[in-house]
């Protein structure tokens, strides 16, 4: 294990799982470093012939979480450019750097097989909620989908790796028992617990946790609801630690699957209509399609603006 990987840890859950407030706790502690979400350092990678992972610059310059952080980087950007060059730019030395990662689990431990991870699981039908507020579903049997990407990666690679390597971190208990569990937490990393990591809402749009936040599911959602999203996640919901409702599972199949895609699809297209606007959004579409790729980027320059505006 090198020097970067000792002081190098990742948080990995599905979007929506709570990662964002983990990460406004960690970043309040002195010893930490914690700039916020880094999937992009591992979206764009590809392989080499001798099997290295390099960068794709000119991908990586059109996402728009790494230019929120470019500042850290040179200019221009080195070609070929490594993920252990990126993270390298990322962080201090004399801190601890945390990587907070969504997905490319595969990835991440092929590049850093030994980093430590806090895994971080939150009840997958509140997530499926949760994704309906963000307008990446129209409906809880869709709104689920990442939450399975990200926790089937976890049960190919993450459940193989040695205990000292991985913990466990339920939402839930975050939320109910901040204290605690983020004293498990700087137990695992190696460091002492800072309160300051419990007062991140005086530097934050965030509030002091909120047990209400916790299984809305179960005032929120419907009978059929929790049986058609317990249907679509099966055996993952138990393995995660969480247990069935009792309500009857309502798989989907045939004409009634068919009209479920639809009706989300047209929801995301409105949605996205509403936030970009409907010129922003027919562009980017026309511009994609014929693959204007200068047109392609400037609307993507316009879209990332306003998501910006729109960040918590």
């Amino acid at each position: 294990m090198t020097k970067q990987t000792e002081k190098l840890i990742a948080v990995y859950g599905a979007m929506r799982s709570g990662t964002t407030l983990l990460r406004l706790m960690l970043d309040q502690h002195q010893d930490v470093s914690c700039p916020g979400e880094t999937d992009y350092v591992f979206d764009h990678l590809k392989q080499d012939e001798r099997g290295v992972w390099h960068c794709e610059v000119h991908a990586l310059n059109q996402d728009r979480i790494f230019q929120i952080h470019r500042s850290k980087f040179p200019d221009p950007l080195p070609t070929p450019m490594s993920p252990e060059f990126i993270v390298g730019c990322l962080f201090e030395k004399e801190q601890h750097g945390i990587l907070m990662l969504h997905r490319h689990l595969d990835r991440i431990l092929d590049i850093y097989p030994d980093m430590k991870i806090i895994h971080l699981l939150r009840d997958p039908r509140d997530v499926a909620r949760s994704s309906i507020a963000m307008n990446w579903a129209s409906n809880v049997y869709h709104g689920a989908s990442h939450w399975i990407d990200t926790e089937l990666l976890w049960a190919q690679y993450g459940t193989k790796l040695p205990a000292h390597q991985v913990l466990t971190l339920h939402y839930e208990k975050l939320i109910k028992e901040p204290e605690s569990q983020l004293q498990r937490l700087c137990e695992f990393i190696g460091f002492d617990f800072d309160y300051d990591m419990l007062n991140y809402d005086q530097r934050s749009t965030y509030s002091k946790p909120d047990v209400s936040l916790t299984y809305q599911w179960k005032r929120k959602q419907t009978p059929y609801e929790i049986g058609l999203v317990e249907a679509r996640i099966g055996p993952l919901l138990e393995s995660c630690g969480y247990q069935p409702s009792g309500h009857p599972p309502k798989p989907l199949a045939g004409p009634r699957k068919l009209l479920l895609n639809v009706r989300n699809r047209a929801s995301i297209y409105h949605g996205r209509i509403k936030r970009y606007g409907f010129k922003n959004w027919l562009t980017a579409g026309l511009a994609q399609r014929l693959r204007m790729h200068r047109l392609s980027e400037a609307v993507r320059l316009r879209q990332h603006q306003i998501e910006n505006k729109n960040i918590k």
